[in-house]
């Protein structure tokens, strides 16, 4: 850096400009007069200089401020758009229903609708609600109150239903939390009902844990049976065996989204119907059970429930469907003078 950039001041100022004068070969020698005129016309410049120093150094200093409280914002910002990371589609909505959003207030959904972390899900009560989360379905019973979470739901009132079949294996689980503890599925099929002095847990497919401040217990589903937990409002906790159909599961029907069996096989047809149904799907002989693997049932893509699945078998192959026991779907083959009467 040269001598000009870093000039002296005090009373090596006079002494700088004649050694600058002598170095630029200027040949008179300046008067006392003209040195003090010299020396305030330096000191004025100085000072210039030195103020656009400080004004650039402000202006810089407020630009740096400026910049980290936008990234301030930017970060702050992150948590809460992740929170809004889960997304649900409305698949079926049965009688009154209601959905509250932040900023958007109380709307009825259609299906169709998409709903998100923060939203409030409330069922009337004789309504009902499906919801998609991925491959994950969610079912609400009537007079059902619940809010989307992050990585679940959290059960207000009333009673879900979870059906995971489709979710892939490497997904997170959907977790119900509730006042009284929380359920994670490790299968497929389960429901959580929360009353007023109980937590009810119950899985008729895979398994479920069930966990509250104090403990954890686990639960699986057989063939024949379903597993049931139950969490008092005291926190003592009892578990036993149910059935896999019957009043504790019935209403799960009522909102399912049906299937079309365009193009699918009796057996295909009879596997969801059964399914549906905690139903055991079994076939009299080898014979009943190839003729329902053959062919495909015809008709519109229109949606259909377990029953009217059942009807259009029945109507349409050489099967016979038994349901006298409730806990099986036995599919038979009807010969051929039951065919011909005549």
């Amino acid at each position: 850096m040269s001598d000009l950039e870093n000039p002296p001041g005090g009373t090596e100022e006079e002494r700088w400009i004649m050694d600058t004068l002598k170095r630029a070969g200027h040949p008179l020698e300046p008067s006392e007069a003209q040195m003090e005129r010299w020396s305030a016309q330096f000191r004025d410049a100085l000072t210039n200089v030195r103020a656009e120093r400080r004004r650039r150094v402000r202006a810089t200093a407020l630009a740096a401020a400026v910049l980290a409280a936008v990234l301030l914002l930017f970060v702050s910002q992150i948590p809460e758009q992740s929170a809004q990371a889960l997304i649900a589609d409305v698949r079926v909505v049965v009688g009154s229903n209601h959905v509250e959003s932040a900023g958007e207030g109380r709307r009825t959904p259609r299906r169709g609708d998409r709903v998100q972390s923060g939203d409030r899900l409330q069922t009337g009560p004789r309504g009902g609600l499906a919801i998609r989360i991925g491959g994950t379905e969610v079912r609400l019973g009537s007079d059902t109150r619940v809010r989307l979470g992050v990585s679940g739901l959290e059960l207000l009132q009333g009673a879900v239903y979870v059906d995971s079949s489709q979710q892939p294996s490497n997904t997170t689980p959907i977790v119900i939390f509730t006042r009284l503890g929380s359920v994670t599925h490790l299968g497929t099929q389960y429901l959580v009902v929360l009353s007023k002095d109980h937590l009810l847990g119950a899985v008729r497919e895979g398994r479920i844990i069930v966990r509250t401040d104090a403990q954890s217990r686990e639960a699986s589903a057989d063939i024949r049976s379903a597993a049931l937990i139950r969490i008092a409002e005291g926190g003592a906790i009892r578990q036993e065996r149910t059935t896999r159909h019957g009043e504790l599961w019935d209403w799960v029907n009522r909102v399912s989204l049906g299937m079309s069996v365009a193009g699918r096989s009796a057996h295909q047809a009879l596997t969801w119907a059964a399914r549906e149904t905690g139903r055991t799907l079994e076939y009299v002989d080898d014979q009943a059970a190839a003729a329902a693997e053959k062919g495909q049932l015809s008709g519109s893509q229109v949606r259909l429930n377990t029953d009217q699945i059942l009807a259009v078998v029945a109507a349409s192959t050489r099967l016979t469907l038994t349901t006298s026991d409730p806990a099986v779907l036995r599919v038979g083959l009807k010969s051929e003078s039951d065919e011909d009467p005549g």
